[in-house]
Order: structure tokens, then C-alpha cells, then sequence
């Protein structure tokens, strides 16, 4: 443990983040606030925690701008706090470093237009890093309107923390000398162009620009740290991309805030540090941490604290479990610490062949420093039904699993492989076992029941099962929040190990599960990477004959290596990560130790993507590039007989044998392909510009056009396999069809697999199809279009009831008030949904709409809903039986009903308006309309139809120039309306016999795109009225 006590050998800092000071949530969060000073104190007199030189807070020091509380405000007690945690501290308030977040922007000053450029931008972002820089570097008008939203967050630093300020940019770079120590540090703002809930993956940094600034204001400091709020893929593509190369560059210490969960990342060559919470929601998003650093020897330790109760130590299994999280770091002007130095090597420059090297990468049967481990899972296997083993993607987990099957224990159990999805049913989690289950029956559903009622109908059905040995991959997908996603599946396990207790279940996952997740009786272990010698017999056993020797590696060059690939800190080396490193070594006639001596410089993070960046530009052939993209767009397993048709669709030939042959695309159980997760994800962001699918699946947005001409060339891969008969592989078949149809917004080819798919296990295509919809519907694109995805959505999930509300707007829009589609689409969904107003209200426009027999129609279907479901009828609803009433010519009980509501309080404008209207017009009352409108207001219901009507009435009473006064208002504010328009040019030529004003209000209504015939034929007028002259 490192020395409690400041010297001049040791620097500790405090990190806290996200307070979020508000008066709305002070009465909880001023407690947790004061109980934190009072730990600290307690804490430092003890002597059990050193006192900070420096205090860093990762922004959202505010909440947000709010009606009740405007952000000044908030900053008021902010200052406060901190000057009592200063003063815990013994610190001057120059010791202070604060950043801003999300929460320090006020979104009242954000620029709607400006806004929406900025995410527009971001959409194609490599193509816009210039620019954004630009702006940063000149201070552009339009820089400056986006600056705007950090006024607040620029008056606070202004007044309390002056060493922090920047009147525009709001970031700084500050040297400081501590003992010695040159300390720099960056203050990045990530917060400049947040706005809402949908920032994630849009926002921009400016990260060249701002990278460069610190680097230069930094030069030549001992130890460097970056502030910043956001975590990194919170920005788009290209900001990201930057942000990851240059911050392992150019510091050597990384704090952030934002995400509410307290961690440590200890790199080799940086130390990512992420702050907790004081102001959270739930006990597991507090945290905060207090680091301190041996200048001398290079190490550090995190001191880390979490609030449950009261704040104490926070514990973290394996790596910190008495709350110390120990790393190792480097800083410049400290002695250098004893790190493993390879003997050179003297080596060739590497260079790529034209002929790639014959050498097959060989296969992943052979274990090396497993075989205590293997033994070990044996004898716990033998043991207990099932085991889940979690680890880092690529450690060879896979590997592991076949090979624990081939022991003997295991012999004569027949070995299943089921992938799981976020997705899964099931029924389809169900259909993976049949063979093992020696089914015979035709189109087998799974059991239903309680648990023991399932384990006796498999018992029953399916007396012949063969013993199995069954992995389930990528388990973790079938859980969120460590919840089941779907609890069907968790039953129907605990039915299969009840009927068939000798069966054996290996559940493999990426992240470690919750206790109990797979039953009492399941254990848990995590799957550790290769030990130093494992390593050395995995690069022995790949070396070619002639090339023993350089491949055979003790001393410092093995101790090197193994740091390099994940040893280092008493981790272990990464499987993947050392097959990789031998396969490009032997693709370049080298060595495992050339290779990595010339790529330190680049590769600067362990298990980096560069690894698979090199063997895509410079191993794979351009055929070969081309289909790993094509095969990253798959979800599931990739059939062998996909192989021709992909290869003569993207013009491309022996790729398929190629990529196998490099180990890039090995065979599951069934025979089929499958691409590592870690290798697809990473071809989909760096190669294709797209999110994780498990994420951000590609209907969910626009895609580039060839990446949706890859989706295409998948679906017909699938579709041509597809045979008559309804059968499961048929279902399977047409279902990925239909997920590649939908990514590449083929619609049209859809409907030849709509009877394969009706009422069957898809329900993910109900959340696709809502994407594509919302996605069609926000770019404006036409009825028709928007129409097209909403019947077929209809077709394939009959009972969802908000589509058929949609589908029947979109009919009347397309076919009219006539259609009978758009009511029967109507009925049905009210009939699904009877309580729902709005679905009545559809129906009840639409009958309206029909004139006179419609609306007897609707008032009495009304009236029979009304006893049913009384809930279903709103203000809305009540409207549109008034306007019924009136058209039958009830017109006495339809004010009646109108006077009533209104007599009530009621908050429907339309009733106001109806009202207001039938007195000016019906009842020559325009004294009365104007009573009934300034009612509206007094209710807070008034809108520019009452506005408008307004207008109409004050004529009426002869007072024009208010009239007149009301609607230029409306229309100096750019009101889209055009009755405002129609009826001011209408007085201004009437009664002020100006039509060149006339005229000049009409070309407003063109410029916002609101003229209609009603103004054409008013401009006609005024143009005569004009000539006349």
C-alpha cells in the first residue's frame, strides 16, 4: 500500500463526478453530499486515507436548466460544496479542476437549426472532422451559436474558478509543478454539442483541434491527465476513431464521468479512470475514487468508494477486493521502473508478399497450459449437470469447451452447439435439441407448463433422447440486467435437466453471470487466458521447420511478449490475440517477435484492433476483404452452400477457401461458419462504418448503399433455399431472408415470404419493422411508402393494434374518405384495443368524414361503446360526437354538451373553438365567441385556430386594428398557417385598400411553404387591385 502521508515521492488526487445540484432533489442529495465531507474528515484524521494535491470533478456539476430552478441557480450551492471540500482537503480553490457535462448545457439556448446541422454532419463524419476543427481554431459565427448552451457553465467558472476560464471554448490546459513533477492537465469539453436523449454515437468533440491544443499547451510535462466528461462512444465514428488513437498518445491517465458506473481500465500505456456518481438514482451508480501515485517506482493504487448506507469501501472481486485497485503507470521524470527489455532481433523490414505463404494456420484442436485447467472443469462436470464458464471474447473459451467434451468422461454424448441472440424464443432455443431428442413428430412445439409439467411431457414425448453434451454459446444474450430476456427459456432449461438428468450443459458468456442465473446447481468459473508457458507452446507448435529457433522464446523475449499480449499486472495472455500474431508472422516470412518489436509504436493498446487491421490491408486479398464484410452482415450461423452464391454475386472468387484457410471463418458443430464476435464487430465499425448489430441493428437506420447491396446479396442467399413446404428449416430460411430484406429496405421482396412467416417466432421483425417505419416516417418520405411498411407489418402481426391505426391514416391520405380498408383498419384496431380514445376518434373522423349516414353511424356506435368502455371516450372523442350532432342537426344538444364541458373546466380546445365559431356565425353572438375564446385562455387551451377565430370575432366587433395587431404576430413569427395570411391580406386590401401589403403577406406564406388555393385566389385579387391603380 502506498504511503498515506503527501511527499515528494507521492501525488494523490481526488476524482468525483455527476452532483447534478438541484433544489428539487436537495432534501436527498445535500445528505449524501454532507456524509461524504464527514467520511473524508474521518478518514484523513485517522490517517487511513491520504489527503489529495488536487481534486478533479468530470462535469454535470449542475442538473439542467428547469422552469423552477434556472442553472445559476444550481451553481450557487455547487460553489459551496466545493469550498468545504477544499477546505477538507486543505487545498486552495486553484487545486480545483472541473469539466462540463451533458447536464452543464443549457438546452433553452441551444439552436434548432444549428443543431440539426451538427448531427447531420455527423452522419458522415469523416467527411466534416475538417470543419469542426475549423471552426474551433476560427471561433466561427457558427461556433459561437453552438457555444451558446455554455454560458452558464462559463459564468460559473468566470466568478469561482478564474484558472479554468475560457470565454468561448470553455476548456483549458494547465501546468502545474508538484515536487518536482511537471503535472499537466487538459480540461476537455465534451459537452458543446449535446442537446437530448438521442446524443449518443452523434456527438462531435472537435477532437483534433482540441488534441492538438493540449498536446502543444502540454509540452514537455512529466505527467499528463485528461479530464473529460463523456466516455468515447458517446461521439460519432470519426471522433471516436481519433479520440482512441490519441489519448493513449498523448497522456498517461484518462478521467471521465457521465455513465453513473465507477471502474478502472489499467492499459499499458493508459490508465482510464471512471468516476461514479454524488448525485445518482440507485445505490450501484455512486461511487467516486481517490489515486495515488509513487513517482519513483511507477505504481499506483485506487482508492475506491460506493454509498450504500452511508459511503464506504467499494470492493471489486479479483481486482480490488479490500478496495484497493493496485497498476502499474510510467511518468517521465521518475526513475524508470524494471520492465522486461527483449534482446533485439535483428530481422528484415517486414514487408507483405505477393504470393502468400502455403503454410495453413493450424486448426484450434490443440490446448497449450490447459491441461490442469481442462482436468479441473472434468472432474466439476462429472460432478454437477452444468457449468458456465465467462471470460474475454477470443480466450479460447470455445476451444476449451470441444475439448472438455472429447475427455472420456464425456464419450458417447452426442455434442449440440446452440448460439444464442438477444432475440431467441423458445421455440427456437427448443428446435437446436430435437435431434438429440430423436423427434419424429412433425412441426414440434416446446412443452408448456410449470416446470415439473414440462419435465413429464419430454419424459413422455421423447422417451428415445439420446445422452448430450450441450454448449450454449454466447449464454450472456439471453439476459439484460441480469434478467432473463425471455423467462420461456429459463424454464424450459430447468424442465430438460429435470427429464434428463444425465444430459450436461456448458453455458459459455462474455461477462460473468449472477449467481443462480442457470439454477442452484450450476457452477461458475471464468476462463483465463494462456499462462507465460502456454504461450511459448502455442508459438513453438505454429513455427514452420525452418524457422524453430526464432520461434522459440525464453527470458526477457518471452516475458516481453507475454506483457505485450495481456500477461502483464498478473493477467494472462489473450489466445486470439497470439493467434493472430502467429498468423501474420507467418503470412510475412517472419517472426512473432519482428512483428511485435515493429508494431509497438502502433499497436499501443493490448488486444487492439490494429492486430486485424493488418491482416485485412495487408494479408487479405481484395476478394478476401470483400466477403468479410459480407459475412460480418450475418447474425447467425453461415451455411456452407452460401458459399458459391456469395462469391458469384459479389464477383469474387476463392475467397471463401482463402479466409478458412487463414482461420478467419472456422466450422461450428453443424457444419456451419461462423465468424468470431470480436472479428465481425470490429469489421462492421472499422470496415463498413456500422454499430454492433447486437446494439444497433442495420434496419435501424440509413446504412451506405454497400453495405444494404451486401444485405441484398445475403437475403437472396437465403431466399433461393427456401423450399415449398412449411417446415422449420423453411421458416429459418425465410426469416433471416426477411431480416436482410428489412436491413437493406427491400420491402418489396417480402411479400413471397409472407406465408412462411405469418403468426410464426419473429417477433424481433415487429421492433425491425417499427425502425424502418419511424425511419420512413422522420425523412418525410411518402404516404405510399410509410404505407407500404405498416400493411406489411399488419400482415405478419395481425393483432398490433397501434400499426392498423396507422395503416388507416395512411389509407385515407392514399384512397380517401371512401376506402373501406382504412375503417376496417380502424375497427380492428379499436376492437383490439377498445379503451384506447384515439382509436375511437380514427373511427369517428372517418364516419364524419362520409357526411350525414356517417356520422348517424358513428353516434350510434358511440353510444354503445360508451357503456362498455366509458374510459375510451376523451374531449377528443366528445368533438367529434358534437360535430356529429351537428351535422344531423341536433345542433341544440351539441352546444349544450360543448357549454357543459366548458362549464366543467374542460381543457379541450376544440370545444372552445366549435363553440366560439357556432356563436359568431350561427348566432351573430360575436360578443359571446369572444367570451368563450378568452375562456380557452384561462384554461391554457387556446390555439392558432382560436387565434384565428380570434381575429374573425374583433373584426366583427369592429375592432380591425387588434385583429390586424394579433395575426401580424402570428406571422412575424413565421407561422405556417395560412388562414393567419388569407385573412390579414384579405383586411389590408378590404378595409385598408393596401394590396401591395396584401401582396407582400402572400409571398410570405409562399417562403414558408403555406400558400393554398385560398391565397392564390387573394393574390389574383390584390395583383387587379394593383393594376387598377
Amino acid at each position: 500500500m502506498l504511503d498515506t502521508m503527501p511527499n515528494h515521492h507521492s501525488l494523490h488526487w481526488l476524482h468525483l463526478s455527476d452532483i447534478h445540484f438541484h433544489k428539487k432533489t436537495a432534501w436527498s442529495d445535500s445528505h449524501v453530499r454532507r456524509q461524504l465531507l464527514e467520511f473524508l474528515s474521518r478518514k484523513f484524521r485517522d490517517g487511513k486515507l491520504p489527503k489529495p494535491q488536487l481534486i478533479f470533478c468530470t462535469g454535470d456539476i449542475a442538473f439542467g436548466q428547469t422552469p423552477d430552478c434556472p442553472m445559476p441557480e444550481q451553481y450557487g450551492p455547487a460553489k459551496d460544496f466545493f469550498n468545504q471540500l477544499l477546505a477538507c482537503c486543505d487545498l486552495e480553490r486553484d487545486r480545483l479542476f472541473v469539466v462540463p457535462g451533458n447536464h452543464d448545457v443549457n438546452r433553452k439556448k441551444v439552436l434548432a437549426g444549428q443543431q440539426h446541422h451538427l448531427r447531420t454532419m455527423a452522419k458522415d463524419s469523416m467527411q466534416h472532422t475538417q470543419e469542426i476543427s475549423s471552426r474551433f481554431d476560427s471561433l466561427s459565427p457558427e461556433f459561437k451559436a453552438d457555444m451558446q448552451r455554455m454560458e452558464d457553465y462559463g459564468v460559473f467558472t468566470a466568478e469561482y474558478l478564474p484558472h479554468l476560464y475560457d470565454p468561448v471554448r470553455h476548456l483549458y490546459a494547465r501546468r502545474i509543478d508538484l515536487n518536482g513533477i511537471q503535472v499537466g492537465i487538459a480540461g476537455f469539453n465534451s459537452a458543446w454539442s449535446c442537446y437530448d436523449n438521442d446524443d449518443k454515437g452523434q456527438m462531435w468533440l472537435g477532437a483534433q483541434w482540441q488534441f492538438n491544443h493540449m498536446s502543444n499547451a502540454l509540452e514537455g510535462a512529466d505527467l499528463k491527465i485528461g479530464l473529460i466528461h463523456h466516455p468515447r462512444d458517446w461521439f460519432n465514428q470519426a471522433e471516436m476513431e481519433f479520440i482512441k488513437k490519441r489519448k493513449v498518445h498523448d497522456f498517461q491517465f484518462w478521467l471521465h464521468g457521465h455513465s453513473h458506473n465507477p471502474w478502472l481500465d489499467p492499459g499499458q500505456r493508459l490508465i482510464k479512470l471512471e468516476a461514479g456518481a454524488i448525485g445518482a438514482d440507485t445505490d450501484d451508480q455512486f461511487g467516486f475514487n481517490l489515486v495515488s501515485l509513487d513517482l519513483q517506482q511507477g505504481d499506483g493504487v485506487a482508492h475506491l468508494f460506493e454509498y450504500k448506507n452511508g459511503w464506504k469501501v467499494q470492493t471489486v472481486a479479483d481486482m480490488a477486493p479490500d478496495g484497493l485497485w493496485s497498476f502499474k503507470y510510467s511518468v517521465q521524470a521518475a526513475p524508470a521502473s524494471v520492465v522486461a527489455v527483449p534482446d533485439r532481433v535483428q530481422s528484415p523490414p517486414l514487408t507483405v508478399d505477393d504470393h502468400p505463404s502455403p503454410h495453413e494456420p493450424p486448426g484450434p484442436a490443440e490446448l497449450f497450459g490447459r491441461d490442469k485447467l481442462i482436468a479441473s472443469l472434468s472432474t466439476l462436470l462429472k460432478e454437477t449437470p452444468s457449468i458456465a464458464l465467462h471470460g474475454l471474447s477470443g480466450n479460447g473459451k470455445t476451444t476449451l469447451i470441444k475439448a472438455l467434451h472429447r475427455q472420456a468422461a464425456f464419450h458417447g454424448m452426442v455434442f449440440v452447439d446452440i448460439h444464442s441472440s438477444r432475440q431467441m424464443t423458445c421455440g427456437e432455443f427448443f428446435r437446436r435439441l430435437l435431434d438429440v431428442l430423436n423427434n419424429r413428430r412433425e412441426d414440434p412445439l416446446p412443452p408448456s407448463g410449470s416446470i415439473e409439467e414440462q419435465a413429464q411431457a419430454l419424459r413422455r414425448l421423447y422417451p428415445h433422447a439420446q445422452n448430450a453434451f450441450i454448449w450454449v454459446d454466447g449464454a450472456h444474450l439471453l439476459f439484460e440486467q441480469s434478467q432473463w430476456r425471455n423467462p420461456e427459456i429459463r424454464t424450459l432449461l430447468a424442465a430438460l435437466a429435470r427429464a434428463f438428468p444425465s444430459w450436461k450443459w456448458v453455458y459459455e458468456l462474455s461477462e460473468k453471470p449472477e449467481e443462480g442465473s442457470f439454477g442452484r446447481d450450476c457452477t461458475i468459473q471464468e476462463i483465463p487466458g494462456l499462462d507465460r508457458a502456454g504461450l511459448a507452446s502455442l508459438l513453438a507448435a505454429r513455427a514452420p521447420k525452418e524457422q524453430k529457433a526464432e520461434w522459440t522464446y525464453t527470458g526477457n523475449n518471452l516475458k516481453a511478449l507475454y506483457q505485450w499480449l495481456g500477461g502483464g499486472q498478473g493477467g494472462t495472455a489473450h489466445t486470439l490475440a497470439i493467434e493472430l500474431l502467429a498468423t501474420i508472422a507467418l503470412e510475412r516470412k517472419s517472426s512473432p517477435l519482428a512483428v511485435y518489436q515493429n508494431l509497438r509504436n502502433e499497436v499501443i493498446e493490448r488486444l487492439d484492433e490494429k492486430l486485424l487491421g493488418i491482416i485485412h490491408d495487408e494479408i487479405l486479398g481484395n476478394a478476401e476483404q470483400t466477403l468479410l464484410k459480407a459475412l460480418a452482415l450475418y447474425r447467425n450461423a453461415i451455411p456452407q452452400d452460401h458459399a458459391d452464391s456469395l462469391e458469384d454475386r459479389l464477383g469474387i472468387k476463392g475467397a471463401w477457401q482463402n479466409l478458412r484457410r487463414r482461420g478467419l471463418l472456422p466450422l461450428d458443430s453443424n457444419k456451419d461458419h461462423y465468424l468470431h464476435g470480436f472479428i465481425a464487430s470490429w469489421t462492421r465499425q472499422k470496415k463498413l462504418a456500422l454499430k454492433d448489430a447486437e446494439l444497433t441493428p442495420d434496419y435501424a437506420g440509413d446504412i451506405p448503399a454497400q453495405v444494404a447491396e451486401m444485405h441484398l446479396v445475403i437475403a437472396h442467399c437465403w431466399q433461393q433455399q427456401i423450399g415449398r413446404q412449411k417446415e422449420q428449416i423453411n421458416l429459418q430460411r425465410a426469416n433471416e431472408s426477411f431480416y436482410h430484406l428489412l436491413c437493406c429496405n427491400e420491402l418489396g421482396n417480402i411479400e413471397k415470404l409472407i406465408d412462411h412467416l405469418t403468426g410464426k417466432e419473429i417477433g424481433w421483425s415487429n421492433e425491425a419493422l417499427w425502425a424502418i417505419y419511424h425511419r420512413r416516417r422522420d425523412a418525410g418520405e411518402s404516404t405510399e411508402r410509410q404505407q407500404e411498411v405498416l400493411q406489411l407489418l399488419t400482415n405478419i402481426h395481425p393483432r398490433e393494434h397501434k400499426a392498423l391505426r396507422f395503416l388507416g391514416e395512411c389509407l385515407q391520405k392514399t384512397r380517401g374518405k371512401s376506402c373501406n380498408e382504412a375503417l376496417q383498419a380502424f375497427e380492428q384496431a379499436l376492437e383490439l384495443s377498445p379503451r384506447f380514445p384515439p382509436y375511437l376518434a380514427n373511427l369517428g373522423k372517418l364516419l364524419l368524414e362520409r357526411g350525414k349516414s356517417g356520422a348517424e353511424e358513428f353516434l350510434l356506435l358511440f353510444k354503445e361503446h360508451q357503456k362498455s368502455y366509458p374510459e375510451a371516450v376523451d374531449n377528443h372523442v366528445q368533438s367529434i360526437q358534437n360535430r356529429c350532432q351537428k351535422l344531423v342537426g341536433d345542433t341544440n344538444e351539441a352546444t349544450l354538451q360543448r357549454r357543459q364541458a366548458i362549464d366543467d373546466g374542460s381543457k379541450n380546445s376544440a370545444l372552445y373553438n366549435e363553440e366560439a365559431k357556432y356563436q359568431l356565425e350561427q348566432c351573430n353572438d360575436a360578443s359571446e365567441a369572444l367570451r368563450i375564446l378568452d375562456l380557452a385562455d384561462k384554461s391554457q387551451c387556446s390555439t392558432d385556430y382560436s387565434e384565428a377565430i380570434r381575429g374573425k370575432v374583433l373584426e366583427k366587433l369592429q375592432r380591425g386594428a387588434e385583429a390586424s395587431k394579433l395575426r401580424m404576430a402570428k406571422i412575424e413569427a413565421g407561422i405556417r398557417n395560412p388562414v393567419f395570411y388569407a385573412d390579414e391580406a384579405t383586411y389590408q386590401l378590404e378595409n385598408l385598400n393596401d394590396p401591395e401589403t396584401a401582396i407582400h403577406l402572400l409571398d410570405l406564406a409562399c417562403i414558408h411553404e403555406c400558400d393554398n388555393h385560398v391565397t392564390q385566389n387573394i393574390r389574383r385579387t390584390a395583383l387587379q387591385r394593383k393594376n387598377q391603380r
